[in-house]
């Protein structure tokens, strides 16, 4: 652990605490300046609002944590970027927890080790980016449910509360909802543990339901940009794989009263469109979400540049060898742990690609998982 702190420290040093994208070599997601402009308001007192003027266009989560360092050490990031050190090694920690539940000690240290010198948890730390803090929660409700599967009904509620606050960060993740529910009823043997699970996870959520409800006046489970994700990931995917492409939503904003809506309004609009797209082009629809899928998993990175190619094969493209390893042993093993890993991993990577699946949105949601199968022994502890 002091391995994986000391890992992710480092990268700190090399970073003004001024600035949101580090300069390092790597094309980095500007969506840090969304993420910092909400934490701002927050933390002048504006209330969640961003710059632009939408008041949900990102769940709170992360912009909650940015506006908490704000508030303890001023405004800059460097305060930001030692939380998210100390939260990846949490995340190791996690994974240590979890491997040692289902395979013993020896597992656990493995898992540890690889989480601790694994490239992409490292380059993730100190970026204004949701990764790494997704990227706990998502262990944390992984390992809840896990827990959760002895019985008791605080664990229960816990393992739901744990889902919630990942979704209140990347709604991402409740894909997985239903796999990891269903998994903990066959576990349990009985429906209540199941339903237990989704008051915690509903009991999270609520507060921020009821917010989204008074400020739109309309139902807004997490946030108002997943209409456009939806609609981007599937009518507008030409554009997300040739940016040389006619954008669909130019024709949106010509011919629906789109520009006049809200924010709510635009999200609601985009969805409707999206699944109407689905519906009237099934066969599109499937070659689009196929296409998603296998990009998701695809150890070939977005940008092909031979470096990039290299580091992704001899990182995630090891990590993924490794993982699928893992869960073939598991399952010979006949260890309940490596169903709960797998029926997560298959869920979350089939609903993600109905949306859209870009490459840094896998480092939160399938290493993890993918770390502790790696880690699974050749025989069961």
């Amino acid at each position: 652990l002091l391995l994986a702190l000391l890992l992710r420290l480092l990268p700190v040093l090399a970073t003004r605490s001024q600035e949101i994208v580090p300069p390092w070599p790597l094309p980095m997601d500007r969506d840090g300046l969304g993420y910092a402009s909400y934490a701002e308001n927050l933390w002048r007192g504006n209330g969640y609002v961003e710059d632009t003027g939408d008041r949900s266009h990102r769940g709170p989560g992360y912009p909650l944590l940015i506006a908490a360092t704000f508030l303890l050490g001023g405004h800059q990031f460097l305060l930001l970027r030692v939380v998210q050190a100390l939260l990846g090694t949490l995340a190791c920690w996690l994974l240590y927890r979890l491997a040692r539940a289902g395979w013993g000690e020896e597992a656990g240290r493995w898992a540890a080790m690889i989480s601790a010198v694994y490239p992409p948890f490292i380059f993730y730390s100190p970026q204004v980016l949701n990764s790494t803090l997704y990227m706990a929660l998502v262990v944390a409700a992984l390992l809840a449910t896990a827990w959760a599967a002895e019985g008791a009904l605080a664990r229960t509620l816990a393992a739901g509360a744990m889902l919630g606050s990942a979704a209140l960060t990347a709604g991402t993740i409740l894909g997985a909802a239903p796999a990891l529910a269903l998994w903990l009823g066959w576990r349990r043997r009985c429906l209540l543990a199941p339903l237990l699970m989704a008051l915690g996870t509903v009991a999270v959520l609520s507060p921020w339901i009821v917010r989204n409800w008074r400020v739109h006046h309309a139902f807004v489970l997490l946030d108002t940009n997943s209409g456009g994700v939806l609609y981007l990931g599937n009518p507008n995917f030409g554009m997300w794989t040739d940016p040389g492409a006619p954008d669909a939503l130019d024709a949106v904003k010509r011919d629906t009263d789109y520009l006049k809506l809200d924010e709510a309004g635009k999200d609601r609009l985009l969805r409707g469109l999206a699944f109407r797209w689905m519906r009237e082009h099934p066969g599109a629809f499937v070659k689009v979400w196929a296409s998603k899928f296998l990009h998701g998993w695809s150890p070939v990175p977005d940008r092909k540049r031979w470096p990039l190619v290299l580091a992704s094969l001899l990182t995630y493209g090891v990590l993924l060898a490794l993982g699928l390893a893992g869960a073939v042993r598991a399952f010979r093993q006949g260890t309940s742990l490596g169903w709960l890993l797998v029926l997560y991993l298959v869920a979350i990577s089939m609903t993600h690609a109905v949306f859209l699946i870009a490459q840094r949105h896998r480092v939160p949601l399938f290493d993890p998982a993918l770390v502790v199968l790696a880690a699974v022994p050749r025989r069961r502890a």
